[in-house]
Parts: C-alpha cells; sequence; structure tokens
C-alpha cells in the first residue's frame, strides 16, 4: 500500500464530509498506524498537538499540487482564522484492498479534533513510548493539563478501546 493510498483512504472514507485541518489529518493517519495498519510515515514525532509526521505534511502537500486531493483554506470564528480543508475528487472510489482502513475511519467521525489529538499523544507514548496506559495518560497530562480533562479522556479511552490500541 503507498502512502498516498493511505491518504486517499482516509480522506475519502470520513463520512462524505471534508476533514477539518491538519492536525486532524496527521491524527486520524496516526491513529490507523497505531492500530497495526502499516506505517508509511515512520517519522512521526511528539509534538505541541501530539503526533506529527513531516513526511506525511509534505505527501499531503504533493497530492494537493498534483490535483489528487483538494486542499482549501476555510476561514473560521470571528477573527478570522484560517484552516486547510481536505476532500478527494468526486471520482473517488475505496479501494476494496484497504477496507480495514475505511471501518476505522468511519468509527472516528464522531470524535473531535482535540479528543483525537489526546489519544494519538496515549497511543504514542504506549506504542513509542513503551509506557502503559495509565503513565501514557499522566504523560499526556504533564504535557497538556488543560486539554486533559476526565470527559476528554475518557472519550480518548474509548477510541484507543475501538482501535484495539494498547
Amino acid at each position: 500500500m503507498a502512502k498516498s493510498d493511505v491518504v486517499l483512504e482516509v480522506i475519502g472514507n470520513h463520512n462524505g464530509q471534508k476533514i477539518l485541518g491538519k492536525k486532524r489529518l496527521q491524527k486520524l493517519i496516526f491513529l490507523l498506524i497505531a492500530s497495526g495498519e502499516e506505517d508509511h510515515f515512520g517519522d512521526f514525532e511528539i509534538y505541541k498537538f501530539g503526533p506529527y509526521s513531516r513526511t506525511l505534511s509534505h505527501k499531503v502537500a504533493d497530492m494537493a499540487y498534483r490535483g489528487r486531493i483538494r486542499e482549501e483554506v476555510v476561514e473560521y470564528g470571528d477573527f478570522k482564522n484560517s484552516m486547510s480543508s481536505y476532500a478527494v475528487k468526486n471520482d473517488f472510489e475505496s479501494n476494496d484492498n484497504l477496507i480495514s482502513i475505511a471501518e476505522k475511519i468511519k468509527k472516528l467521525t464522531e470524535f473531535g479534533t482535540l479528543t483525537l489529538e489526546i489519544a494519538s499523544t496515549f497511543a504514542y507514548f504506549v506504542g513509542i513510548g513503551h509506557l502503559s496506559l495509565e503513565d501514557a495518560i499522566n504523560e499526556t497530562k504533564n504535557l497538556k493539563p488543560k486539554k486533559t480533562n476526565q470527559l476528554t479522556i475518557s472519550e480518548s479511552k474509548r477510541i484507543l478501546n475501538i482501535l484495539s490500541i494498547t
């Protein structure tokens, strides 16, 4: 499976909705990798908003430049902040060989980006840091104290359970 196939499946199987934000796209792909899907990006590091891959960022930009995906800048909020929006072309058809990715992404669409950020940070510390889930939660609380309330932690653990991570 090629890197671009993974990106196309994630964007194309987001329940018919555009993916709003580079952060959301990064977290969805990282969670797929943490759940056992093949890792084509390999360079995820922990950053301010959780696991981030420069390779993935460059691949998405290249796919947008080549017209394989649509990337638009959308404004939001009173201060006209902006974020990227990602969609597949109208002729997108899911790859039957990648059905597990499609199923997992459809399960994750109900969760907000902050919850995906916290869940992917937990998964990063468990998988790459080799910590127990409780130690990963504590490490994440230390790293992101304002983002780790009980509801977010509970929902993030639910994501890990859905994807059979830990």
